[in-house]
């Protein structure tokens, strides 16, 4: 039994070694004085890549933001958005969807004391206009993974109390 499960373990490890090698670009992204923390990317129906994650916005001096970058195929970047309040939200999934665009699930604070977060969705178009956002109500809570359902809605996974 132990030879078979060698066997599996090399043959992934080969097949990753082999993905591994084909490099389509390798970029650096900055935004000045601002840290950049990427947490998904997902490859787009154009063949560029739509990259979420979040910044710490100190020269807006507004916390931490949603950040949304939109590549081509060479991963020169098409646009760039933000997306946040005067408090902290951070993205760490997104996911085409069904019309074209894109869903985004993490956290957002949204007391005055900032702590602590709540669950948050965000749906925007293919060019990264805000469609919808809703902040779910319950303390202490993030979504890290988001997918459409066949019904056109959306399940998050995520973590709380």
């Amino acid at each position: 039994m132990k030879p078979f499960h060698t066997l599996i373990i090399c043959t992934i490890c080969i097949v990753l070694t082999a993905d591994a090698q084909t490099i389509t670009f390798n970029r650096t992204y900055t935004a000045g004085w601002n840290y950049l923390y990427g947490r998904a990317v997902e490859k787009t129906t154009d063949g560029g890549y739509i990259v979420t994650g979040y910044i710490n916005n100190v020269s807006a001096g507004t916390g931490q933001d949603v950040y949304i970058m939109k590549t081509n195929q060479t991963g020169d970047t098409l646009w760039t958005k933000y997306y946040g309040s005067s408090k902290n939200e951070q993205a760490f999934d997104i996911k085409k969807t069904a019309d074209g665009g894109y869903i985004i699930t993490g956290s957002k604070e949204v007391t005055n004391i900032n702590w602590p977060p709540k669950m948050y969705l965000l749906k925007i178009d293919s060019v990264g206009n805000t469609s919808w956002e809703k902040t779910y109500e319950r303390d202490g809570t993030y979504g890290y993974s988001v997918q459409q359902t066949s019904d056109g809605g959306y399940i998050v996974a995520g973590e709380g109390p």
